[in-house]
């Protein structure tokens, strides 16, 4: 009852009065604070399909946003429905009840009765929240933005997940996370608030209502296959070790870095070629390997990569000299697999060019023009290599030297000899064969060349004789020599 002044008569009765009170319920307002709004978030259907029939309240009527509802006192009424849930930009909130809107806790009102003891205005309040009703919720940051070139991110609207009431996050629910650079890639998750990004092992972590979580990622690793040769006719040499590093990870604005080159034991390389890097073009069918440009791991590179080796050939540079009187001088350039000694270009006047000697005194190695030097190898350690630079000094016999020759009369021997007319040479072939010797009238000669000059003989008749080995096997060749000098 209320708790209103009453009005006080005087009796003067003269015996026992009994005096009965009679007491009227109270009535009060209930609002309902937006529950139009809501119910309207909730539900397809018109606000006047579920609201109670006025018998059941002494009145109601829609004032607004709200629902305003006449009850009395001791009476129960039921709440009307509102909705269990809604979603708005993305974001899904569960219906847990009503409460009265001065009350702080989380006490929630299933009916309405006696929310008043004098007549006045109750208002209630919906409560919705991202948690379904006896779960909690917690938030997933699962869209990554990466600005690479001023080194900052930007995370999306994050996603919801319901967890059990015991805040235990079940592993199928932890959503995909996407990244606007696909060189990235995740790596765990870890509290929003958290200063040190520690991973969060979802196996024992208890969530709290609330929780938000973001990931750390890091760059994608990849593979690199490297092919040391290819288009050549190469043979890879047992001494060769390939980098070590076979892979590579992503590293966004990081500086670029080039391959290391493969590594040869005890300075072996492959004959003939010099390794100048590595190309992303299969030499086998790029035209212009010796100029493509050495393969580098740039900030934007992503994806497995195969390389190649680039080999420049070899080279030899040869100053070719007239010798004599006032020395004039030529260069030749060389390029492996040529192997063909320099054609002379000096005159002398009564005078033939016979040969190019490495001393101009003719002492030291004999060239042959017409024939062919050797370059260096496992087998040829003497050769030539690339990069040297050979002075060659011409070597010159009188134009009245005449040369007559006998062939054997048999040819039972792999070995030959020919005669050049042009230069008075002798030379001897043998396949398989890179050294000879060479025996002048029973006198071994100091020439270990495939090629002798006859100009070394004076007038006269003599025996050379051209022996070789190859295979255990000795191969010889003789010849009758006639020299003749007018």
């Amino acid at each position: 009852m209320n708790n209103e002044t009453v009005s006080a008569y005087t009796y003067y009765p003269k015996g026992d009065v009994t005096v009965n009170v009679t007491l009227t319920p109270i009535e009060y307002t209930v609002y309902l604070t937006d529950f139009i709004t809501y119910y309207n978030y909730c539900n397809e259907t018109d606000i006047t399909d579920t609201l109670p029939d006025s018998e059941e309240f002494d009145g109601w009527e829609i004032s607004g946003s709200d629902i305003k509802l006449i009850c009395t006192y001791d009476e129960k009424y039921s709440i009307p429905a509102v909705g269990t849930s809604y979603t708005s930009s993305g974001e899904t909130q569960y219906f847990h009840g009503w409460k009265n809107q001065s009350d702080t806790s989380e006490t929630f009102i299933s009916s309405i009765k006696n929310l008043a003891v004098r007549s006045g205005i109750v208002y209630m309040k919906s409560v919705f929240k991202e948690n379904e009703p006896g779960k909690i919720a917690v938030k997933f940051y699962t869209d990554l933005t990466i600005y690479t070139y001023i080194s900052d991110v930007y995370y999306s609207i994050p996603v919801t997940v319901q967890a059990d009431g015991n805040g235990i996050i079940d592993s199928s629910a932890i959503p995909e996370v996407t990244l606007s650079d696909d060189g990235y890639e995740f790596d765990y998750w870890y509290l929003k608030d958290d200063e040190t990004m520690t991973a969060v092992d979802f196996d024992t972590y208890t969530a709290s209502d609330g929780d938000e979580f973001e990931f750390a990622y890091k760059g994608k690793t990849y593979s690199i296959t490297y092919v040391l040769a290819s288009g050549y006719d190469l043979n890879s040499p047992d001494t060769v070790i390939l980098p070590s590093q076979t892979t590579y990870t992503y590293k966004g604005s990081d500086s670029s870095y080039t391959l290391a080159a493969p590594t040869f034991k005890d300075n072996a390389n492959y004959t003939g070629y010099n390794f100048t890097g590595w190309i992303s073009d299969d030499p086998a069918t790029y035209e212009y390997v010796e100029s493509a440009s050495v393969y580098t791991i740039y900030s934007s590179t992503k994806g497995d990569v195969t390389v190649y080796g680039r080999w420049s050939p070899w080279t030899v540079t040869f100053t070719l000299h007239s010798n004599y009187d006032t020395d004039t001088t030529s260069t030749k350039t060389v390029t492996y697999p040529d192997a063909s000694v320099p054609a002379n270009s000096f005159e002398r006047s009564g005078y033939s060019f016979t040969k190019w000697n490495t001393s101009s005194d003719g002492s030291g190695d004999s060239y042959m023009y017409g024939g062919k030097f050797l370059w260096y190898s496992a087998e040829n350690e003497d050769g030539i290599k690339s990069g040297d630079l050979i002075e060659l000094y011409a070597q010159w016999g009188e134009t009245n030297f005449t040369v007559k020759v006998s062939l054997p009369e048999t040819d039972d021997t792999d070995l030959s000899l020919t005669l050049d007319s042009d230069t008075n040479c002798l030379s001897a072939v043998l396949i398989g064969a890179n050294e000879f010797t060479w025996i002048i009238d029973g006198a071994e000669s100091s020439d270990k060349e495939s090629q002798f000059s006859l100009y070394k003989l004076d007038a006269g008749t003599h025996t050379v004789q051209c022996k070789a080995t190859l295979n255990g096997m000795t191969y010889s060749q003789t010849l009758i020599v006639k020299i003749t000098k007018n």
